[in-house]
């Protein structure tokens, strides 16, 4: 498939003003793989959104409970590795003969 505007699909809705990329939403549900948007006028210029694929995600409890647990795990690995590299820093080692 091409890539090429769909006239038949939902407006695009984007949030301007944000200040990463050329918005904070963009509501590009209705839009299908390889779909291009009409020109977006944003404070930078103008802008051609693109979906260039899609991913079903496990939005169940257990998918929410397991993503929940991935991201603790990963938030105490970077919090032990600050503390130890903090107690390296401060450490005074006395070598004596």
């Amino acid at each position: 498939m091409t890539p090429s505007a769909a006239p038949d699909r939902a407006p695009l809705a984007v949030t301007m003003g944000e200040p990463a990329g050329i918005g904070g939403e963009v509501a590009l549900k209705a839009w299908l793989a390889g779909e291009v948007s009409p020109p977006v006028r944003s404070g930078n210029g103008i802008a051609l959104l693109m979906v260039c694929e899609r991913d079903e995600r496990d939005t169940s409890e257990e998918g929410r409970k397991r993503v929940e647990r991935q991201l603790r795990a990963e938030r105490l690995a970077a919090e032990s590795r600050r503390y130890l590299r903090d107690l390296r820093r401060t450490a005074f080692v006395d070598v004596r003969r």
